[in-house]
């Protein structure tokens, strides 16, 4: 997983120069992420920035939350993972968005979701 981490992030500052701002990078630890590929959607239209939304929302779930009953200080970590997760992919696609918008090419058209 930590060659993993390290490749990714690698690949992210390799396309850095495509973005105004540098790429979120996971580091540290072996903290779970997963890849959300819009390479199929139109950003910059309403329906495909809906649908962005969910697949970072699901991303988000995935990597952070449980159904299981567990004890509420668990439960509020994984609620933290989460809010942490969406608020990091949400910033990621705004900056997408907004780059594109400024005729920008992007390296690559996939968000980096994590929990840290």
């Amino acid at each position: 997983m930590r060659k993993s981490v390290l490749l990714l992030g690698s690949l992210l500052f390799a396309s850095s120069n495509a973005f105004a701002q540098p790429p979120v990078v996971v580091t540290g630890g072996t903290a779970p992420f997963q890849v959300v590929s819009y390479a199929d959607l139109n950003i910059s239209s309403k329906a495909g920035q809906d649908r962005l939304v969910h697949r970072i929302r699901s991303a988000a779930e995935d990597i952070c939350l449980d159904s299981s009953k567990e004890q509420v200080k668990f439960e509020a970590a994984r609620r933290h993972c989460y809010s942490t997760a969406l608020d990091s992919g949400m910033t990621q696609m705004n900056r997408a968005i907004a780059e594109r918008a400024n005729g920008a090419t992007l390296a690559t058209a996939s968000l980096v979701i994590s929990g840290r």
